[in-house]
């Protein structure tokens, strides 16, 4: 049986990671031929996926994965094959497809970081992820957090930044995350920040998280100063989010989908 993991060179991260953790064949942009399964990481050359849907039309299945932003680009759910199988990373990205007529199953990524619960720090820090475009992620914001809480140390990172060392000193030395994204999606780093006990603010529904506005600054300060008074880490987020960021979760998710 040969299956691929097809995504973008942009989704190589998670390509590498389904296949890590799936055992499948990988292929960035390239042809896949004959295959049993194609699970396709994401669909993000519109209007008519020509490239995408080419390089895997010799598959016997596809799996596709919408991952976020794919989700808010799709315009014409026909050009879809109509016998593939959908799965996604959240419920807010599962009720957006079915109003476009796509019905998926919410399956999120496992992630590739799981850091230990650790005290919080004695002085106030606050980790704000920029992903891979600041503008979407809401960098003008975070200037101006930053400008009016000076009292609090804030550092802002982007995807790949950081290496696992530092990306487990960093969650060690943070005391409260923050994600301002204009889309929902696999909300990796913030799940992971949840799992080793720290506090999230986020702009969309998350189990454990709080969610706020990205345009109320006055909001997002009280949010803010409120996560800072914790002076425990949050336990029950902890256990939730190991057992949700697993591999396991993620391996038996996919599988029973696709023996539904």
């Amino acid at each position: 049986m040969r299956n691929v993991i097809y995504g973008s060179p942009a989704m190589q991260f998670f390509v590498d990671l389904g296949a890590e953790v799936l055992g499948y064949e990988k292929a960035l942009g390239s042809y896949v031929g004959d295959c049993d399964l194609a699970y396709i990481v994401g669909l993000y050359d519109p209007p008519l996926y020509g490239q995408t849907l080419g390089n895997t039309q010799r598959a016997k299945r596809r799996l596709i994965h919408w991952c976020g932003s794919d989700v808010s680009m799709l315009s014409d759910a026909s050009v879809l094959p109509g016998d593939a199988i959908h799965i996604c990373d959240s419920d807010g990205l599962r009720e957006e497809l079915w109003r476009k007529g796509v019905e998926a199953t919410t399956v999120m990524w496992p992630t590739r970081h799981h850091f230990e619960v650790t005290p919080l720090p004695e002085k106030p820090v606050v980790a704000c992820y920029l992903g891979s475009n600041p503008l979407k992620y809401g960098t003008g914001v975070l200037q101006a957090l930053g400008e009016a809480m000076p009292d609090v140390e804030i550092i802002g990172y982007m995807f790949g930044q950081y290496d696992s060392v530092q990306m487990a000193q960093l969650v060690a030395d943070s005391s409260l995350y923050v994600r301002l994204t204009e889309h929902d999606g696999s909300a990796a780093s913030a799940r992971e920040f949840m799992e080793a006990g720290r506090r999230a603010l986020v702009t969309h529904d998350l189990e454990y998280s709080v969610r706020v506005k990205r345009d109320d600054l006055p909001g997002l300060i009280r949010a803010v100063r409120t996560a800072l008074s914790e002076s425990e880490p949050d336990w029950d987020a902890a256990a939730y989010w190991s057992a949700q960021n697993s591999e396991e979760r993620y391996l038996a998710q996919v599988e029973g989908v696709l023996n539904a």
